[in-house]
């Protein structure tokens, strides 16, 4: 027997048991007390072999190898109860790996014949698998996987940084998703060159000077930002008349989000001044 799966969305992994157990349908009970076991086997182009059994997790689930939207899983029968009807009902799992923006539907395909519709019977199997009409139907709905978005905004102070001063930066981590960030959020700001952290703090935050690092484990709701992070930033006498802070943010189940910002430096009359 084999499922063949359609449409399935990029970010989403399914995984199938690879025993299943049949059910007896046309007996009380199972057949001579020996229910019916179907195993997950090595698929290939056309399903019919070799029925090589696939490994499992420690759940008993494999994984299947999505491709173009499809998948394939391929079980061969190993024993049934003979002269009875038996049911067959197989689990299939999915797992989100990345977000889903919105529902969608995962189609299957499955049914007893070959996938290579010039094989009408597999002779090698213990219960032959004859050509049948299959056709698409749906199997289930992919429910939409919403998270966190945060943002960082950049900002200084005063308008133009001098040469030979400590003038502030500040760091502001928005959530710009549906739903309330979870775990640890952390933020990394690389101070160009011509610029040292003296000090940096905000509230709720725990800092570090070198690297300039802030992290918190709160929950951020939507629409809401964080208190700033502040950072006194020491001015080289050396420092270009332009330069460019950059900072990310990265943690809460949100993508890595960063900024920028671009700094005037002027230099300072005073340090510049000549003894007369």
């Amino acid at each position: 027997m084999y499922l063949k799966f359609s449409q399935v969305p990029a970010g989403v992994k399914l995984f199938v048991p690879v025993t299943v157990q049949l059910s007896d349908v046309s007996f009380p009970g199972s057949f001579h007390g020996y229910p019916g076991v179907a195993v997950l086997t090595a698929t290939d182009s056309n399903g019919a072999g070799p029925f090589s059994p696939v490994a499992a997790n420690s759940a008993g689930l494999a994984s299947l190898t999505v491709a173009n939207g499809g998948a394939l899983a391929a079980y061969e029968v190993l024993s049934a109860a003979p002269n009875g009807q038996e049911a067959l009902n197989i689990p299939v799992a999915a797992a989100y790996l990345a977000h889903q923006p919105g529902a969608g539907q995962i189609n299957v395909e499955y049914g007893l014949a070959p996938l290579n519709p010039s094989i009408v019977s597999d002779l090698a199997s213990p219960i032959p698998r004859f050509a049948e009409l299959n056709q698409t139907t749906p199997a289930f709905v992919i429910q939409a996987c919403v998270q966190p978005a945060l943002t960082l905004g950049l900002a200084h102070s005063p308008v133009t940084f001098k040469q030979g001063v400590v003038d502030s930066i500040q760091l502001t981590v928005s959530n710009s998703g549906p739903v309330p960030t979870s775990g640890s959020v952390t933020v990394t700001d690389t101070l160009p060159a011509g610029l040292a952290a003296a000090a940096v703090s905000g509230s709720g935050w725990s800092c570090t000077v070198s690297p300039v690092t802030c992290t918190r484990s709160d929950t951020l709701a939507a629409g809401q930002s964080f208190p700033s992070i502040a950072i006194q930033a020491a001015v080289s006498i050396q420092a270009a008349a332009s330069v460019v802070n950059s900072a990310t943010v990265s943690g809460g189940c949100s993508p890595n989000a960063s900024g920028l910002d671009t700094i005037a430096v002027s230099p300072n009359p005073i340090l510049d001044a000549q003894p007369s």
